[in-house]
């Protein structure tokens, strides 16, 4: 029987080899269960139309929304309503007296628990512009991502989101 210098024999050497390779086992089957599990979650997502992401954004855009309504419909809730609601009230302005108008275009992509499309703003006479706005699911509904709330609110009202 082999003995090494700390006193251990080969067999509890292989015996210790063994034990830590079933915890690595383990541990790897556990965090592949683990992601399985979050990619289901996610995968559970139902993937929202066009309309639907139209309507969030109408909310938002409407004078005539609370605050409440609009922080249903934005990932940050309460903490970008108020950006929301300046964004409405320039929207309403600029909707009625020029006709400017915002709209969700597909294809609406899901990748886990974020959708993306395009977000067209119109004014006539001028191209349209077209940006980048994604949604994040939380709590069983889709909720317009604070970077797309921000980004787009610096674009248009050139202010900064709450940190």
């Amino acid at each position: 029987m082999t003995t090494f210098a700390s006193g251990r024999t080969l067999r509890s050497a292989q015996k210790f080899i063994l034990a830590l390779a079933a915890g690595l086992v383990g541990l790897v089957v556990t965090l592949t269960a683990g992601a399985i599990a979050d990619d289901a979650i996610a995968a559970a997502a139902p993937a929202p139309t066009a309309t639907q992401l139209n309507n969030s954004l109408g909310t938002v855009l409407n004078p005539r929304s609370s605050d409440a309504q609009r922080a249903a419909e934005l990932q940050g809730g309460y903490s970008l309503a108020p950006l929301a609601k300046t964004a409405a009230g320039t929207y309403s302005y600029w909707h009625a007296k020029a006709g400017w108008s915002f709209r969700v275009t597909g294809p609406v992509r899901v990748s886990g628990n974020t959708a993306t499309a395009n977000l067209v703003t119109s004014l006539p006479g001028y191209p349209d512009q077209v940006h980048a706005a994604s949604w994040i699911y939380v709590n069983g509904k889709w909720r317009i991502s604070n970077s797309t709330v921000c980004n787009v609110g610096a674009y248009y009202l050139g202010q900064k989101c709450p940190a």
